[in-house]
């Protein structure tokens, strides 16, 4: 049903607690859920092993090294194996109520 992806922080400090806590969430929603994690900092390939999550470690990036959004949205497009898609900050909980607007969306499309 549904892809989210993200571009996680460096895995330390506080931050890898609360980006493990983010993405168990996601993966909690269920088989219809797709996460795709882009970029190459420290701990975001183990993190996708941990969660099941795709890893695209290449992103464009300015030249101040910041991952270029466009680029992302340009690479989940193409990975991507369901009908939505959701950039989400790394940090962020969901639970089934976002399911349940994505399926009230679908109705209402079709």
């Amino acid at each position: 049903m549904l892809t989210i992806f993200s571009i996680p922080k460096p895995f330390s400090g506080p931050i890898a607690l609360i980006q493990r806590n983010a993405l168990a969430s996601w993966i909690r929603l269920g088989p219809d859920i797709e996460v795709i994690l882009l970029g190459n900092d420290d701990g975001v390939a183990a993190a996708a092993r941990e969660f099941g999550a795709r890893h695209e470690p290449t992103i464009k990036v300015n030249s101040h090294g910041t991952p270029l959004i466009t680029d992302a949205f340009a690479r989940a497009r193409t990975l991507s194996r369901k009908p939505f898609l959701m950039y989400s900050n790394a940090d962020m909980l969901y639970d089934t109520s976002l399911l349940a607007a994505l399926r009230h969306i679908r109705q209402t499309i079709e």
